[in-house]
Parts: C-alpha cells; structure tokens; sequence
C-alpha cells in the first residue's frame, strides 16, 4: 500500500515539475515576445515613414532620431533578453561592450539592407550617410547605457 502512495506522490511531483517547466517556457516564450515587439514596431514605423508619407523628403534630419531611438530600443532589448535568460557577465563593461556590439551588428545589418533596397541602385554610396546612421544608432545605445548603468 505504501509503494502505491509512493508512486503518486512521485507522479505528482513529476507533473508538478512538468507544469512548473512548461511555464517556465511560456513565461520565456512571452518573454520573448515582449524582446522583439520594440524593434518590430520601429522598424514598421519606419516603413510606414518612408513609403507612405513624405516626411523623410520634407524633413531630412528625421533620420537622425530615428536612428538614435533604433539604437535606443535595441540596447533595451538586448539588456531584457540577458536579464530573461540569466546570462552573467563577469565584469561590467562586459555587459556594455555587448550591448555596444549588438547594436553594431543589428545597425550594419539594417545599413545593408538599405544599401540593397534603394542605395545601391539608385541614391548611389553615401558612406557620410552611413557612418552618421551608424553614430546615432550606437548613440541611442550608450545613452540607454548611460541611463541605467548603476542597474547594469
């Protein structure tokens, strides 16, 4: 009889067990969600900018804050992604330098796409216009950075 009781409650942790990792998931799933939700609403407010309305044409400097608020978001998504997901760094420049880098990454990458798009075919090279959209997007970063050091 006791084995039988033993087995249950052995059952009953294994679910329980079970349930506490599957919302463990979930929770890192929503998680997740909440980590690219930033970046994909800047990036459609930007399509939306670029190919619905004339302010870029109007107002040329908009691309300077847009790019500064990108690096901003990403510098924000990338700190709620290491604090979600546990990941330590042991000192505390570690932390900024891999910020700095994704930022880096994610900017030279949209810099690309642009070129491929329209740059490339029809602006020609403007190497000003990307080193100062890369300036300002590690700038929106280190601003975040900044901001929230002593929480780093």
């Amino acid at each position: 009889m006791n084995n039988i009781k033993m087995v249950k409650m052995k059952n009953l942790n294994l679910n329980r067990e079970m349930s506490l990792k599957d919302s463990g998931n979930m929770t890192k799933t929503k998680a997740l969600i909440k980590i690219v939700v930033l970046p994909i609403l800047l990036v459609l407010i930007h399509l939306l900018v670029l190919y619905k309305t004339n302010l870029y044409a109007l107002f040329p400097f908009l691309d300077i804050p847009m790019h500064f608020i990108g690096g901003l978001v990403l510098a924000i998504s990338f700190i709620f992604f290491t604090r979600t997901f546990n990941i330590t760094f042991n000192k505390k420049g570690d932390i900024i330098l891999g910020t700095i880098c994704f930022i880096g990454l994610c900017a030279i990458s949209v810099e690309f796409v642009e070129f491929l798009s329209f740059g490339a075919f029809r602006l020609g090279l403007n190497i000003l216009d990307v080193v100062q959209d890369l300036f300002f997007a590690l700038m929106g970063g280190l601003f975040l950075i900044g901001l929230t050091n002593k929480n780093l």
